[in-house]
């Protein structure tokens, strides 16, 4: 009610307990709606904030994206790629100590893995393989 300016519907008996708040929903949600339409997600969730009332924007997937925050604890992270040249992507979002992980490295070009996967971990031979790719199944 402070951060919204203690309108004067705030005062009626029906927002002063949380049984009747949520008798009333409806009409509760009309009025917060009201105050929130005239205002951007961000500055809302800025003035709650600062308020001491937890809150935050929803966020879309391009919102995560831009956020300085996440950016700044490695949520997107720039890497070269050999075809695409400089492009950003998802970065690690858990970090463990013992096995931190990481997300610096591009996405493989087409085929690049190949040779370690069907020599390394299949042990294809080369007839097999020779013969599965005249076949198209293997690119």
């Amino acid at each position: 009610m402070r951060v919204m300016g203690n309108p004067v519907w705030c005062r009626d008996a029906r927002w002063q307990t949380m049984a009747s708040r949520v008798a009333h929903k409806a009409e509760l949600d009309q009025h917060i709606s009201a105050w929130t339409a005239a205002r951007t997600p961000r500055l809302v969730a800025k003035i709650l904030q600062d308020a001491g009332v937890p809150a935050g924007i929803v966020a879309t997937a391009e919102d995560l994206y831009y956020d300085p925050h996440l950016r700044a604890r490695g949520m997107i992270v720039a890497v070269d790629h050999p075809a695409e040249g400089r492009i950003e992507h998802a970065g690690v979002n858990v970090h463990l100590h013992a096995t931190p992980g990481r997300a610096d490295l591009p996405t493989p070009t087409k085929g690049q893995h190949n040779d370690y996967v069907f020599n390394e971990i299949l042990r294809l031979d080369v007839a097999e393989r020779s013969r599965l790719e005249m076949a198209g199944v293997l690119r």
